[in-house]
């Protein structure tokens, strides 16, 4: 813990000398010409690159000293359309240029840039008095900031749903019982999207810096700890278009398996094989559905054998009959892994003699001392190392092994002696877990591409989605307020692509509680992944009693009845990048009303979720968007475009369906024959002209 105080005041201290010390403008205009499908403006300090990925899309290249234009993001894959139809002016204080309906102006003197809209109105505008800045080897771009900008995304963060007025690093962090405004996380996604018309992507891994008119209120800008920065600008009228345009720029989500979209039940942690067993057998008795059981660290035999990927044969003598006998009964195995090597581990002496782990300066492998003991962390951006790695899963899943819970990626130990192949630590903290992810799913594609991934992850960066990860929220603090953190997260991460965020049902840590149990299953229902876990005990739906049990069964047989609608969302967010539950900006982006909601959402078009984020209250008030909106318990029809009271009893989270909506749902759920949908039962609530395309 020492350590990770250590790490965050030394980045705190980054930012805050960025904004103490003097910064550096970028010199004299020199001149401009084209170049390898490029704008290049030259100035005194810098080179500034302009290119178009699609006719909509910029990208804009910063290079102080030197002329680099190479190619070398890591997530964007897509590259540089020819200047063909492009149509440029010159003045001797401006140039602007117009390419297939896109326009932009640059002003030469200072340097900043104009990007207009297709009614040639201004939508983004560089700081008038110079948008470049430099200071050491950070780069800080500044951009004018208007009353009518929002800004959503940047990944995950306890904070509102709308950033603006905020100021906060990125850099990933784990964060332990987290109950209340938290803004650096596990996974930060230097994206956002501003309704006002446009979407910015900062291809940069090194840690940063928003200031999102926290400052000043006229300006926002964006800093790195590098010497160079792409970004990525992104023009479109229409939020939902924006978010299209991003996961195509950075990769969309694989289908995910059907039953990843069931009741997953997870614990830290069930020690060995008969108490799995067992756990299975409840479930099966009481009648209750369940999909996958994740195992913890006790399947490997715990700390001390940390880096081993072996089943411990003591506590689990016949781990392939159970992984086989589970999946008979329609239940996957799903195991974790960690990326660091305890020095007592098997596989410790061949990744250290072979050069796979993270080293020193002299380039010795570099072993600290955290919760696990003497570890050494493998060095995921080594091709080698990863080569390596991946072959100790082949055997395993060859037993019927289902997916892989990626865990303390972020990395939760990264100390500042740490170097790996692609660069010392603060250059690959943020983009870790990426490659690890991209080991894994690569891996997969060649050994077993008929299968479809899951990988649970708690950490990544830009692109993420694309490796088949299902991240969740981290280690939150059993309450009331660690719930009211949930929607937010999960609403950021959704509108920085990666639509399958969740969270642990009934919190991670601290005393279990069954009123906060009842309120967070029946929100997991309507989460992208419904998955309880926490510490040891007040998990399984039964832990509480009857009135809890009961409570549970209802919302996970309402999440498989729900199946037919919910893949149907998977399958739109593998084609368009939208996430299954969603701002209600997204398709409401006139109603002022839900610029910054932060306590109800979306789940597709069609249903709208108020969860009970309060404890030991029987009302809450609900907005209702304009149109006609249907109480899915009681039928009552509402108008909308106003907040309503409506009862919560501990049984109850509020739902509304937007009228005119077709819901299908399976009839009935069978251990052995899991979700069918031979036969579906389909609710329509009429009104207009309605439509629903069914993803099977």
């Amino acid at each position: 813990m020492k350590k990770y105080k250590i790490i965050v005041f030394i980045l705190l201290m980054w930012a805050g000398c960025l904004y103490s010390q003097t910064l550096n403008g970028i010199g004299d205009y020199q001149d401009y010409y084209i170049r390898s499908k490029r704008i290049i403006i030259k100035y005194d300090s810098v080179y500034v690159s302009i290119g178009f990925i699609q006719q909509n899309i910029i990208r804009f290249d910063i290079f102080p000293q030197k002329e680099d234009f190479s190619d070398t993001s890591v997530v964007v894959k897509d590259k540089l359309l020819p200047l063909d139809n492009m149509v440029l002016k010159y003045a001797p204080d401006s140039i602007k240029i117009s390419f297939s309906g896109t326009r932009l102006s640059v002003k030469t003197k200072p340097f900043f840039i104009r990007i207009f809209n297709s009614n040639s109105n201004v939508i983004l505008e560089g700081d008038p008095s110079g948008m470049v800045r430099l200071v050491r080897d950070s780069v800080k771009v500044v951009f004018s900031l208007k009353e009518k900008d929002h800004f959503y995304g940047f990944g995950e963060k306890c904070l509102p749903f709308d950033r603006k007025g905020y100021k906060f690093s990125m850099y990933n962090t784990q964060v332990y019982g987290y109950r209340k405004e938290t803004s650096v996380m596990s996974i930060n996604i230097p994206f956002f999207i501003n309704p006002a018309g446009y979407g910015i992507y900062f291809d940069s891994y090194s840690p940063s810096f928003f200031d999102l008119g926290a400052s000043d209120k006229e300006f926002f800008s964006f800093s790195n700890q590098d010497s160079k920065l792409s970004f990525y600008v992104i023009i479109e009228d229409d939020v939902k278009k924006i978010l299209s345009d991003y996961t195509q720029l950075t990769g969309t989500q694989p289908m995910p398996p059907m039953w990843a979209m069931g009741y997953l039940q997870s614990k830290y942690g069930y020690k060995n094989e008969k108490e799995v067993r067992i756990t299975v057998n409840t479930f099966r008795k009481k009648g209750i559905p369940l999909s996958a059981i994740i195992l913890d660290l006790y399947w490997f035999g715990g700390i001390k054998n940390m880096g081993n990927l072996l089943w411990n044969r003591d506590a689990w003598p016949e781990p392939d009959s159970m992984v086989k006998d589970l999946l008979s009964a329609g239940i996957r195995t799903v195991l974790i892994e960690e990326p660091y090597i305890n020095i007592h581990s098997k596989n410790f002496k061949e990744a250290d003699s072979s050069s796979y782990l993270g080293f020193d300066e002299s380039g010795r492998t570099l072993i600290d001392s955290m919760w696990a003991g003497s570890c050494a962390i493998l060095d995921m951006t080594n091709p080698k190392a990863s080569k390596w790695w991946w072959q100790k899963h082949i055997p395993i899943i060859q037993t019927g092994v289902a997916g892989w819970w990626t865990d303390l990626g972020e990395p939760e130990l990264n100390p500042p002696a740490m170097n790996y192949l692609a660069g010392p630590w603060f250059k690959v903290n943020n983009i870790y877990n990426f490659f690890w992810s991209r080991n894994l799913f690569n891996g997969y594609r060649s050994d077993f591409p008929d299968k479809r991934v899951f990988i649970l992850t708690r950490s990544g960066f830009a692109g993420m989605q694309r490796w088949s990860t299902f991240p969740w929220s981290g280690d939150v603090d059993r309450s009331f307020p660690g719930l009211a953190c949930q929607i937010p997260i999960m609403l950021g991460m959704g509108i920085s692509g990666a639509g399958f965020m969740h969270s642990d049902i009934g919190g991670y840590v601290g005393d279990p509680d069954p009123e906060l149990y009842s309120r967070w299953i029946a929100f997991g229902a309507f989460s992208p992944i419904m998955r309880a876990h926490g510490v040891e005990k007040g998990v399984e739906p039964w832990f509480f009693g009857e009135e809890t049990e009961r409570i549970a069964r209802r919302y996970i047989e309402l999440r498989y009845r729900l199946m037919p609608y919910n893949y149907t969302l998977a399958y739109i967010n593998h084609t368009k990048g939208w996430p299954l539950a969603r701002p209600l900006v997204f398709n409401y982006p006139d109603d002022r009303n839900v610029l910054n909601m932060n306590d109800e959402y979306l789940w597709g078009d069609d249903f709208l979720i108020a969860p009970v984020l309060q404890e030991k209250t029987d009302f809450r008030d609900v907005y209702l968007p304009e149109g006609e909106w249907i109480d899915y318990w009681d039928g009552k029809i509402y108008s909308g475009s106003c907040t309503i009271k409506t009862s919560t009893p501990l049984n109850k989270i509020p739902v509304f369906i937007r009228n005119g909506a077709i819901i299908p749902q399976i009839t009935r759920y069978s251990f052995h024959r899991g979700v069918n949908f031979d036969t579906l039962l389909v609710d329509f609530y009429p009104k207009g002209c309605s439509e629903f395309r069914l993803y099977e």
